[in-house]
């Protein structure tokens, strides 16, 4: 018989689990599967994922494509502007370089982004455009990939997620790069290299905050690999992008970005189609005008952010199961993506990783059943398709604020969802930690004949 201390150890063993991936013995019992049967199903159950993500999101979002290549325009036309020997950060000169029948904003990405961006400036517009709704398409393929990988969510939630994700084709109806930094980023916290977070920061700014659960946990070697990239990819381009150019960005582009000035963007804050955090203070205290937040709204947005960021270098200190992994990063990247003082549409593709996360870990009861109550309706808010979200507002003005803010509201509930899980997770490994035995008194722990 079990003494009563084993069983406990056991049961706390069994709560562990629920926060690693495959952790479920088969069952007494079962009939073993023919190899070879099992290899043809999966075959048939992956093509027809495929098929039902290319029907349903693919298709449609490449049938809707804009003639005027909406934001691409912008990185083409900037990328001409560099290569020409032109300022790309001055909207003046983009506006006198955009292509006919085109529309252009500041392009305020890094300077060794420009090198990266090089082809867009040397394809024909149109064709450039495809060519960026396809990589988009592929880099969400190799998200789900790594995200199965990492903490093996069950592949019919990666199919819900890759079918109903809206904000992954607006991005790449938009032109955008994200979902290509979004792959960078997961692929960098799944096995921590410093220098595929530096590579994904050098096209977009915000991903260098991701670091900070390295930075937590005294992770010393991947936070050095960021660095050293990430000054090596601006020495490395010196020869195409001069020092002038790249003191410009970060001694006059970059510190506007606070205030809400980005870099000349003619676009209110008060932006119905704005889901920053920044922007629902803004609504609180105004700032002198559509374009700077007060000083007070800018205050308060740092105080939450800066508190954010420490309450989940807490949870980071200690390594978790990849589960628990999964939803510190999942937090750290809505976190991520509310911080800024514009947040679009085509930004919520950062929130994919924490859905699916959330998800899991209701599924694997890391999360409470009831925890799904609350993720469901977050989910819809956060893809519910922006035409959608602009008819629900001219439909129901008398709630037109509340609908304003449900994509922020639900960006917030995917963040707190996964920092309750990684705060479960990291609590059980600590009781699982306290109740083995130690290995001098009672060896290595005995297998499970299961």
């Amino acid at each position: 018989m079990r003494s009563r201390s084993d069983m406990r150890s056991g049961g706390e063993g069994a709560a562990l689990n629920r926060c690693t991936p495959d952790h479920a013995p088969a069952r007494p019992g079962r009939q073993r599967i023919d190899g070879g049967v099992r290899h043809r199903t999966r075959s048939i159950a992956a093509f027809l994922a495929l098929g039902t993500w290319i029907l349903v999101a693919v298709l449609p979002a490449w049938r809707r494509l804009f003639p005027d290549t909406r934001d691409y325009a912008t990185f083409a036309t900037a990328v001409q502007v560099w290569q020409r020997g032109g300022d790309p950060y001055d909207m003046s000169a983009l506006v006198a370089a955009a292509p006919p029948g085109t529309t252009v904003y500041p392009f305020f990405y890094p300077p060794p982004a420009l090198p990266l961006l090089a082809w867009t400036g040397v394809l024909p517009l149109e064709t450039g455009y495809r060519l960026m709704f396809w990589l988009n398409e592929l880099a969400l393929g190799g998200v789900l990939w790594i995200l199965w990988r990492w903490f093996r969510p069950p592949p019919w939630l990666l199919v819900v997620a890759a079918c109903t994700w809206t904000p992954v084709g607006w991005s790449g109806r938009l032109g955008q790069v994200n979902v290509v930094v979004l792959l960078l980023c997961v692929a960098a916290m799944w096995r921590s290299r410093g220098s595929l977070l530096a590579a994904a920061a050098v096209i977009k700014m915000s991903p260098a905050l991701l670091a900070a659960r390295w930075v937590a946990r005294g992770r010393w070697r991947p936070v050095a690999g960021a660095i050293v990239t990430a000054m090596g990819a601006h020495l490395a381009v010196l020869p195409w992008v001069p020092l002038a150019l790249q003191r410009r960005f970060y001694l006059e582009v970059l510190p506007q970005f606070a205030s809400g000035a980005y870099n000349g963007l003619d676009v209110p804050i008060g932006l119905p189609a704005n889901h920053s955090l920044a922007n629902l203070l803004d609504q609180v205290w105004p700032g002198p005008d559509a374009h700077h937040l007060s000083s007070t709204a800018a205050t308060v947005t740092r105080v939450l952010l800066v508190g954010g960021l420490l309450g989940l270098s807490g949870l980071a200190r200690r390594r978790m199961a990849p589960m628990g992994e999964a939803l510190l990063a999942g937090a750290l990247l809505v976190l991520m993506t509310i911080a800024p003082v514009f947040t679009y549409e085509h930004h919520f593709v950062f929130l994919l990783p924490a859905a699916v996360a959330a998800a899991t870990a209701s599924h694997h009861r890391v999360l409470p059943r009831s925890a799904l109550l609350l993720l469901v309706p977050a989910w819809a808010a956060v893809v519910l398709p922006i035409e959608e979200f602009r008819h629900l507002q001219r439909t129901w003005p008398e709630a037109a604020a509340y609908i304003r803010e449900s994509k922020l509201a639900g960006a917030l509930i995917l963040g707190l969802l996964c920092a309750w899980g990684a705060a479960r997770c990291r609590e059980e490994e600590t009781a699982g930690r306290r109740s083995r035995p130690p290995t001098s008194a009672a060896g290595p722990p005995r297998r499970d004949p299961r």
